[in-house]
């Protein structure tokens, strides 16, 4: 290869850095919002690998574990809609090993400040590839929020002070309701409790008048 040929795969390798460079800048640049996750969703949703919870049936008795395993972060994109306008945001997707209850993994997801201030959501998805949203503090205590989809109508119904069962005490609790719409029109509803360092403490579910309860009976969480 003559000195010529060189010069010129060398001019080639600068003008694509500089290309790059500046797509970078302008990227950087982007007056585009970029959303953390708050404080509450990784107090209330954030567990590292290796934490686990001990569920039990409150009607048969029985116990399973459900154990967080990979942990992926990213930064995810909106695009602007009727609604909001694009932004970035940060999510946490957890992996779960296998369980009697079926959760496969569940996201956190970023978001603006909604009309409490708050903002973020984490769903819960299970091994049929069926979702549901389970906590979302942006939304105001008592105002049903019709999503549509398979989230249906989500609810923030009321924060209690204190909870006890198990032998386990919690305070701060966030109690969110979840009419979901999971295939042929039927409704599943649950009714879940969330509580600072401990997450998902109990769960309420109600299908075709069945109805199943599941508390919080153990827990090793790092955080």
């Amino acid at each position: 290869m003559n000195k010529h040929s060189t010069n010129l795969i060398i001019l080639a390798f600068l003008t694509a850095v500089a290309v790059f460079v500046s797509g970078c800048n302008s990227i950087f640049k982007s007056n585009t919002p970029y959303y953390k996750l708050s404080p509450t969703m990784k107090e209330y949703c954030f567990f590292d690998t290796g934490s686990y919870w001990v569920y039990q049936n409150d009607s048969t008795g029985i116990s399973d574990t459900i154990k967080a395993g990979d942990i992926a972060s990213y930064v995810a994109y909106h695009a602007q809609n009727d609604i909001s306008p694009s932004f970035s945001y940060d999510v946490v997707e957890t992996l779960y090993d296998t369980n009697s209850f079926n959760f496969a993994s569940s996201g956190i997801f970023a978001g603006p400040d909604g009309a409490s201030g708050q903002g973020g959501l984490y769903r819960i998805f299970f091994t049929d590839s069926t979702f549901v949203l389970a906590f979302a503090p942006g939304y105001k205590f008592g105002e049903e929020q019709l999503l549509g989809g398979m989230e249906g109508i989500y609810t923030n119904v009321d924060s209690i002070p204190n909870m006890s069962f198990n032998g386990m005490n919690f305070t701060s609790i966030y109690h969110t309701r979840e009419k979901a719409v999971f295939a042929q029109g039927d409704t599943t509803n649950f009714d879940f409790y969330f509580a600072p360092k401990y997450g998902l403490i109990r769960w309420i579910r109600s299908y075709k008048g069945d109805t199943a309860s599941f508390s919080l009976k153990a827990a090793n969480l790092i955080q």
